[in-house]
């Protein structure tokens, strides 16, 4: 990966919908180049998908919530398949979880950490503020 390829996909990320002409015009290379690259990116798993941010309401509540569990599959399984979750994460140190929650108020929220306590002790982090 060069750095031209490093350019798109910093490009991709400020906005995946960009049109190839929009893309080869900031990194000077023809649009079908770009489109190659592009391809090319997505072959080698370096793209592997294109998102979108729907806007926070702003009632939502967004926490993460840190889970130490011994039941890694069944919880894996039971956040996938929950609304709640956007994403989750596996980490080192004192909880081996981490997950992203998007609820709509803070009753919802509450009730789904209660949820998860089959699982082991988890903590939760609202956040009041999204800085970038």
């Amino acid at each position: 990966m060069d750095q031209t390829d490093k350019r798109i996909i910093a490009l991709l990320r400020e906005d995946s919908r960009q049109s190839y002409k929009h893309i080869a015009q900031a990194v000077h290379l023809s649009q079908p180049a770009v489109k190659e690259r592009i391809l090319k990116l997505i072959d080698r798993n370096a793209i592997t998908k294109f998102t979108i941010e729907t806007p926070v309401h702003n009632d939502e509540v967004i926490a993460f919530i840190y889970i130490k569990t011994t039941n890694c599959q069944e919880l894996e399984i039971y956040v996938s398949q929950s609304v709640e979750t956007i994403h989750c994460y596996r980490m080192a140190g004192t909880y081996n979880y981490c997950l992203e929650v998007h609820a709509t108020d803070n009753l919802k929220l509450l009730e789904f950490q209660k949820s998860l306590r089959v699982f082991g002790p988890s903590q939760l982090h609202i956040i009041t503020e999204k800085i970038r």
